[in-house]
């Protein structure tokens, strides 16, 4: 019998009498001085327990206990400097150190997509953007990497170094400049300074040759010239024609020239003060000018175009003109790069189908000379200071060529690596080898330890699909798309090997292994057939007969069990150890239909256990016997291409279609680590031969080795993200449930899809900027979005429909600032400080929507408030009013829990407080503090908490026009901060990446710090609950939007606590959690499973020690 109501009464009690007799007794026993705040979370544990076996509020308990872990985790007194436990440990952390070999052309250089790139003035070392937004820096000679400098903001897509050498410049997708000092002894670079300079991504960057000035070109179409010493802008054009997508000094730095995405290429002159006057707007036809470039003597301007050509303008006189001086190349594909020699006789030009060319331009009819890459588009191109190399960035590392010597143009560091993607991966049993094959049939041997390729193996033309090593590591299996299986012998070396065994005519080899003392290899191809070979006389013995296309296929490492994804979405499973008699048998008869496309299947080894990846993101783990699904593994974030469960069936490994590796605890369904790529989808996974490294071949080329995770409590990371903003994300929103999750980011767009990450993601399109604030519905039927256009939109999330726009909201044409730059900063602006300043329609907005879903409030410039009636409907929305009293940009909004009052925070560091019936202001608040960032009531006190510019939280009880506390939330500034609707946790977000928890059930001059956070993710942007408080969302500066659940034990499930003492404790908490992870309401199937001895009767006869380890 089942009785819920038993065990819920039964274990608060428990757990109360357990604590009244811990909380004392081990302060006591360990003989150390409680602190203030300890003794504080004891009290408030105690009473939280008291009230909760009086009720029976599971949720309540599991508040309780978090307070009487933080008085155990808490330092004495003495402790100076001391902070709030971290009881969370990093909910986030990813346990799996991923050192993320990327092997490619050349040797250790970067792989992945590197959209800039930049030259020593000595030409002894390279720097790289990538587009994880760090910038490295290498030595071209060896190819080693002497550093990686980090930048927060997402890809870093613009590099400039200054005439000395000693500064470096980076621009990032969030719209900021980094420098950084560089020194002469070799020391590690030092950050300089960064600053927020444009409204999106920085496109381009370049030092003016006096290095005085910095010239930044943006998304947002600004021009803007800066003073590198000080970070102050000077000057913001506008060429008013789109991105600003490259830019130049003249050598004498009295000519800056800009290209645009809208064709054309501006120039102005800059005088001697550093006045720009508009010199000329040069004509390049349709499309845009993505790459510019001015000779070294100053003698052209040169300009490449969408349609493959190269516009020449002779300086300064051919600007008199709007044609070029010169028009060279035939029609082609887009140039995306452009770079002078030293001399300025050659020019090095890159275009959309990765073809670099040198043209001579010395020779009346110039004809290039092609260089081959291999890597998709070439992004950027660079000279070395003496013209003898020549470097080119693509979206598949970065390649380097040789100009001098009689054989020149040629390859440095030779090595071609993968240019295709890589579909099969596999490891040697001693770990000592990997190797690798792509979709071009090139097959690499590498060396494991430090990633030097070791051989390349003629393999032939067709797709590599399968390899495998011989159990003594001395022979490897190739099986290709065309049905051809290779065996090399590797007994002399890698660079050695010969083919032992050729085997032809399969059809697509899909798997394969070796058997029986490595004496016969089993292969399955892609037509659901296995053949067995003999390798020491060449026979073959077909082990079960074609079926027809399949839709996947999987074999396990031994070669017993061949699983199948047949056609309408059923599932096969061939039983491979009968041997040649079973060749004209069928396959076990299909298992039930799982009602979905297959897209990857994996076995287990022991073959009792099918893991089928579908269409709509899910993993579904199945009996092999029967087909009964027996778990769906949710919080891939992306389909997945690839499975693989490790040699003792405890864990999943899933290859997402994002280059992503997913990792699960089968046992608990609970996902151990996240490994986080964007280099396009994982086609194959291996793993060592002891489980400690896996293998992953991507769709860029690459190859990368991830430490795995062990099986332990305390690791895993948030539900991921199924979609990442090009900049931050501003604005997060969830359903009633928290099942939807809806963003808003710096790329102007929103992203709606399922908050756990499988299905498909919606993009809706439409904002103009930057879109900054949005809310939802309970319903999740409709959204509300805000943006630096001046518009409030609402939208359909279902089909992604603009259903009415709201208007501009008095959008000012002229400004002295931004309050996206003040949200950005929290620093007050100066004129000229910024080129946002220049911009008109540049702002941050708020948006609020009244629990009742009646009103929806927008806030801006100083247009005040406005209110629409949304009764009726999107189609019938109806402006209600304007609230003003013209006191400044407001930044926040936020409607106590009834609807009866809307809060609005200013920038000029107040709160007004508006009745939304009377439409009158009630009341003004002071925090002191500077700009209000963000604002929060309790809907079930009427506590209104604010988020204010010097990293304060303050609070003020209802009616109550003087702080009742104000909180050290720490981090710098508190960009972000919630109530949960119950009322019992206030969560701030903060610069430093971390989320803060606070109890706040004693009201607001008793709030208690209770767990932190780090989402390693850049900084805390945005927070919103679900509905019904069991979840959260964030928005961090990544461009990424996380989601966590907030029952209250559930912060322990991803972290040990902080000390010895306490990881015992915990250690027995989380036992309890994941037994009733919904709460304590512990059934009678679920209670006998603690540590308490019962009797016969049900009688507990063991110590309450027992239950959690705590002492008598």
């Amino acid at each position: 019998m089942n009785t819920v109501h038993r065990g819920l009464s039964r274990a608060p009690l428990l757990t109360l009498l357990l604590i009244c007799a811990w909380l004392p007794a081990t302060a006591a026993a360990d003989g150390a001085q409680v602190s203030p705040l300890a003794l504080a979370h004891q009290q408030k544990a105690l009473a939280l327990l008291g009230q909760a076996s009086a009720s029976g509020d599971s949720r309540g308990m599991q508040h309780a206990l978090l307070h009487a872990l933080a008085a155990q985790t808490l330092p004495p007194p003495d402790d100076a400097g001391f902070a709030p436990a971290n009881l969370g440990a990093f909910l986030t952390k990813q346990p799996t150190a991923a050192f993320a070999l990327r092997w490619r052309s050349p040797s250790a250089w970067l792989g992945g997509s590197v959209p800039a790139l930049v030259w020593s003035t000595d030409g002894t070392w390279l720097a790289t953007a990538g587009s994880d937004g760090r910038v490295r820096l290498w030595d071209p000679a060896s190819g080693e990497q002497r550093a990686v400098l980090k930048m927060d903001g997402g890809r870093v897509d613009a590099l400039a170094l200054d005439h000395t050498g000693t500064r470096l410049a980076a621009g990032s997708a969030d719209g900021r400049i980094q420098l950084w000092t560089l020194a002469a002894d070799g020391t590690a670079p030092q950050p300089l300074r960064q600053w927020l300079a444009h409204n999106g991504p920085v496109r381009s960057l370049v030092f003016s040759p006096d290095g005085d000035r910095l010239a930044s070109g943006g998304k947002d179409g600004v021009v803007a010239l800066w003073n590198p010493t000080t970070g102050t802008a000077t000057t913001a054009l506008m060429p008013e024609a789109g991105w600003v997508q490259s830019l130049a000094f003249a050598p004498d730095g009295r000519l800056l020239a800009a290209g645009t995405d809208r064709g054309g290429v501006r120039v102005w002159t800059l005088e001697a003060d550093g006045a720009p006057t508009a010199r000329a707007t040069l004509d390049i036809g349709r499309g845009s000018a993505r790459a510019i470039t001015v000779s070294p003597d100053g003698r052209w301007l040169a300009a490449g175009a969408d349609d493959g050509r190269v516009h020449l303008w002779a300086l300064p006189d051919g600007l008199d003109g709007q044609s070029a001086t010169a028009l060279f190349g035939a029609p082609g594909p887009k140039l995306l790069a452009l770079a002078f020699d030293p001399s300025g006789e050659r020019l090095a030009t890159g275009d959309m189908d990765g073809r670099l060319r040198l043209w001579d331009l010395g020779a009346e009819l110039p004809e290039p000379v092609t260089l081959e890459t291999a890597g998709g588009r070439v992004l950027d191109v660079g000279f070395d200071a003496r013209g003898e190399r020549l470097a080119a960035t693509t979206l598949h590392g970065l390649r380097l060529w040789g100009l001098s010597g009689a054989d020149a143009p040629r390859r440095l560091l030779p090595t071609d690596g993968h240019g295709e993607r890589v579909m099969a991966v596999a490891t040697s049993p001693d770990g000592a080898l990997i190797a690798s094959g792509d979709g071009d049939g090139r097959l690499w041997l590498w060396d494991a330890a430090t990633g030097r390729e070791l051989a390349q193996l003629p393999a032939g033309d067709a797709p590599i699909e399968a390899l495998g090593f011989a159990a003594d590591g001395r022979r490897l299996a190739i099986g290709d798309s065309d049905g051809q299986v290779r065996v090399w012998d590797l007994s002399a070396g890698a660079d050695q090997a010969v083919v032992q065994t050729t085997l032809e005519g399969l059809g697509r080899v899909a798997a394969l292994t070796f058997t029986d003392a490595d004496t016969r290899l089993v292969v399955a191809t892609g037509r659901g057939s296995a053949r067995a070979l003999d390798l020491a006389d060449g026979a073959t013995h077909t082990l079960a007969p074609d079926v027809g296309d399949v839709e996947a296929v999987a074999m396990d490492r031994g070669g017993r069990w061949l699983a199948l994804g047949l056609k309408d979405q059923l599932l096969g499973l061939v039983d491979l150890t009968g041997g040649a008699e079973t060749a004209d048998a069928a396959p076990r008869p299909a298992l039930p239909s799982i009602g979905g496309r297959i897209k990857a299947l994996a076995i287990s080894d022991d073959g009792r256990r099918l893991a089928a990846a579908m269409e709509d993101g899910y993993v579904r783990l199945l009996d092999a016997d029967s087909g009964t699904e027996r778990a769906r593994l949710a919080g891939s974030g992306d389909k997945l291409a690839s499975l693989l469960f490790t040699a003792d069936g405890a864990r999943l490994i899933g290859g997402r279609h994002d280059g992503g590796i997913v990792v699960w605890d089968l046992a608990s369904g609970r996902r151990l680590a996240q490994l986080g790529d964007d280099s396009g989808r994982a086609y194959a996974l291996a793993l060592s031969a002891d489980g400690r490294v896996l293998v992953s071949g991507t769709a860029d080329g690459s190859v990368r080795l991830w430490e795995m995770p062990s099986v332990t409590a305390g690791q895993g990371d948030p539900t991921p993200a199924p979609w990442r903003h090009d900049g931050w994300t501003w604005a997060v929103a969830l359903d009633e449930t928290g099942g939807r999750l809806a963003s808003a980011g710096a790329d102007g767009r929103l992203v709606v899809g399922m908050a756990d990450g499988p299905g498909e993601t919606r993009r809706l399109t439409g904002h103009q900027g930057v879109v900054s604030a949005l809310v939802a519905n309970r319903a999740g039927t409709l959204l509300a979005s805000a943006g630096t256009d001046g518009s409030v939109r609402l939208w359909d999330p279902a089909d992604g429909r603009e259903l009415a726009r709201l208007g501009a909201l008095g959008l000012p044409q002229t400004g002295g600032g931004s309050g996206l730059a003040a949200r950005i900063t929290g620093r007050p602006e100066t004129d000229g400080a910024s080129p946002l300043a220049a911009r008109s329609a540049v702002e941050r907005w708020s948006l609020a929507l009244s629990p009742d879903e009646t009103l929806l409030a927008a806030g801006g410039e100083d247009s005040g408030i406005l209110l629409w009636d949304l009764t009726g409907g999107a189609e019938g929305v109806k402006l209600v009013t304007q609230l003003s009293d013209r006191r400044g940009r407001l930044l926040a909004l936020a409607f106590n829990g009834d609807g009866t009052l809307l809060a609005a925070g200013a920038e000029d560091g107040s709160i007004r407080i508006w009745e939304t019936a009377s439409r009158a202001q009630l009341m003004r608040l002071e925090t002191g503090g500077g700009r209000v960032l963000d604002l929060a009531w309790d809907p079930t006190h009427g506590l209104l908490a604010a988020a204010s510019q010097d990293g304060r939280v303050r609070i003020w009880a209802p009616a109550s026009r003087t702080p009742a506390a104000t909180l050290e939330a720490g981090g710098g500034l508190t960009r972000a901060l919630g109530i949960t609707p119950d009322g019992r946790l206030l969560v701030t977000g903060s610069e430093d990446g971390r989320l803060r928890f606070w109890d706040i059930t004693g009201g607001a001059d008793a709030a208690l710090p209770l767990a932190s956070v780090d989402l390693a993710a850049g900084q805390v942007v945005s927070l919103a609950f679900s509905g019904d408080g069991q979840r959260l969302a964030a928005g961090t500066s990544d461009g990424r939007a996380r989601t966590f659940d907030l029952r209250p034990l559930s912060l322990l499930a991803n972290g040990p606590a902080p000390s010895a003492r306490a990881a015992r404790i915990e250690a027995d908490l989380l036992r309890l959690w994941r037994l009733a992870p919904d709460g304590m309401a512990f059934t009678d199937e679920v209670w006998p499973q603690l540590a308490v001895p019962q009797d016969s009767a049900g009688k507990n006869v063991g110590q309450p020690n027992k239950l959690f380890g705590w002492p008598n």
